[in-house]
């Protein structure tokens, strides 16, 4: 597709990523505060308002930042990629892709950069228990950002293997293949680093005045954590479905199904095939374990109405 509808599409996405504050914080949109508030499963008196607020605006204008900075760099290097190749099969990821990790790489930033608001002389509140990554999710969220990685290298092996097969090559040359296994390489990498700043997010103290403060914090920072795992499956779909997409590109044009009926039909059926197992293997564990609200929570059991 033209590069101009793949930027079309993101721009509802770009829109999401601030619904409270709308990334300027001085009006706050109080039916998506109250969604937010009861999607975290916790009380938010009025002495931890602007507090939560504060932290909401931080993740919100970061998440917004960074999206619109990448968004700029994808769209330049789909250009780019397009002008010196003749090839536009790639569009739609590097459109698409940026700005979806800027999102949740701004989610995390704003969570990690929160200090909290701390008063010299008024009590503090420590854990008193060691946390992990697991006491953040869900176990099938777990299995779906492992998949993650596993259906994106799936996907790209399809088509390479379609692009090895196709009687007539598509136009690019040898520059295809080459894209594909770098933006393969990409992806990879981004997993693994989203994985590490799970961590170090982790491993980050908390501070607090109350427990209820500390519980507030933890659902921000399950938040930074579901933002990067969500991220890594939305970035899973959205390569497995330009990937195979382009891939269906390459059998499609009458000169490559004249040069073989067959083969073409059995390469298509194949990259259609992988794209939805693919799809369905991600889906269906990511939707289970978001469905319960706030994992956190279960280091609060018994406490603020959590059962």
């Amino acid at each position: 597709m033209n590069t101009a509808i793949w930027i079309a599409l993101a721009v509802p996405m770009i829109v999401s990523v601030a619904p409270i504050t709308q990334g300027r914080g001085h009006k706050i949109d109080e039916k998506q505060l109250a969604r937010y508030v009861s999607k975290r499963g916790l009380p938010l008196p009025p002495a931890l308002r602007q507090p939560v607020l504060d932290r909401i605006g931080r993740q919100e204008r970061s998440a917004l930042t960074w999206t619109l900075i990448l968004f700029a760099l994808g769209v330049g290097a789909a250009l780019i990629v397009e002008l010196a190749t003749g090839f536009n099969g790639f569009s739609g990821l590097l459109v698409l892709l940026p700005p979806a990790f800027g999102a949740g790489l701004g989610t995390y930033l704003g969570v990690r950069r929160t200090r909290g608001h701390l008063v010299a002389d008024a009590p503090r509140v420590a854990r008193s228990q060691a946390i992990e990554v697991s006491d953040y999710t869900t176990r099938a969220e777990d299995l779906a950002v492992k998949l993650a990685l596993v259906t994106v290298l799936v996907a790209a092996a399809a088509a390479l293997v379609v692009w090895l097969l196709v009687p007539v090559k598509p136009s690019g040359g040898a520059w295809v293949p080459a894209i594909l296994v770098g933006v393969t390489a990409i992806l990879v990498g981004l997993w693994a680093l989203a994985r590490k700043a799970e961590r170090d997010l982790i491993d980050r103290p908390q501070h607090a005045h109350t427990e209820l403060e500390l519980a507030w914090d933890d659902a921000t920072r399950t938040d930074a954590i579901r933002a990067l795992r969500d991220n890594s499956v939305m970035l899973s779909l959205i390569s497995v479905l330009g990937l195979l997409v382009v891939a269906g590109t390459w059998v499609i044009e009458p000169q490559v199904r004249a040069a073989g009926m067959d083969l073409t039909l059995a390469l298509g059926l194949v990259a259609f095939g992988v794209g939805v197992a693919c799809w369905i293997a991600l889906i269906v564990p990511w939707a289970t374990g978001r469905s319960r609200r706030n994992p956190a929570l279960g280091l609060w059991i018994g406490k603020f109405g959590v059962a």
